[in-house]
């Protein structure tokens, strides 16, 4: 709904807003576009009040586990344009910012996508950790990161952890907690890993 409110401010500013949904494909990887503002591909996104930061204050590049700049990059490249963005919405309190990144922030979309097809042919997971992980709180314990929570080599990845336990995982209300070092016992049940393993619908908190 706050995505369809932010088309209409669109419309009623005066600007010419085509492409709504528009299917495309680059090298066999389709999506759909929210819409074209201007001859210009623009993706709406809501945001919580942290997130929203990201977008106004221009450090995605940072910070982008989503993949917005690939998502961007990807429709541009199939509609031969390059000065699009992000019309983000801050579901917190309704500010409004747009998001245009620079060139050399979006990734190069073919290359990205050449190179992913032929890491998800692989059977072993990359040498080198994708992410390391992350503070869990403040008296020591860490966690992977929440990139690696859905993961199926997370356990293989970090076998190592806990003096050479492996990952431990914890049942919060919010979904489970991976982590790679416990310092302080958490209050919560512990899930064998073994059977978490072969679970699919995973989630960090």
């Amino acid at each position: 709904m706050l995505e369809e409110l932010v088309k209409l401010f669109v419309t009623m500013s005066g600007h010419d807003l085509t492409g709504e949904q528009k299917e495309v494909v680059v090298d066999s990887v389709s999506g759909h576009i929210d819409c074209i503002i201007d001859d210009e591909v623009v993706d709406i996104k809501t945001a919580s009040g942290f997130a929203f930061s990201k977008f106004k204050n221009g450090t995605l590049r940072d910070d982008d586990p989503f993949g917005y700049l690939g998502q961007l990059a990807g429709y541009e490249e199939s509609e031969g344009t390059s000065n699009g963005g992000l019309l983000v919405i801050n579901k917190e309190n309704g500010e409004l910012c747009f998001y245009q990144p620079e060139d050399l922030d979006k990734p190069n979309i073919r290359s990205k996508i050449k190179n992913i097809k032929k890491a998800l042919k692989k059977n072993t997971p990359p040498a080198d950790l994708c992410f390391k992980p992350v503070a869990d709180g403040t008296k020591g314990n860490e966690k992977i990161h929440k990139n690696c929570a859905w993961c199926p080599y997370k356990f293989e990845c970090f076998e190592d952890s806990n003096n050479g336990k492996g990952l431990r995982v914890f049942q919060y209300s919010k979904g489970y907690a991976f982590l790679t070092k416990v310092v302080a016992q958490p209050k919560v049940q512990e899930v064998d890993h073994e059977f978490q393993a072969l679970q699919t619908d995973t989630e960090t908190i």
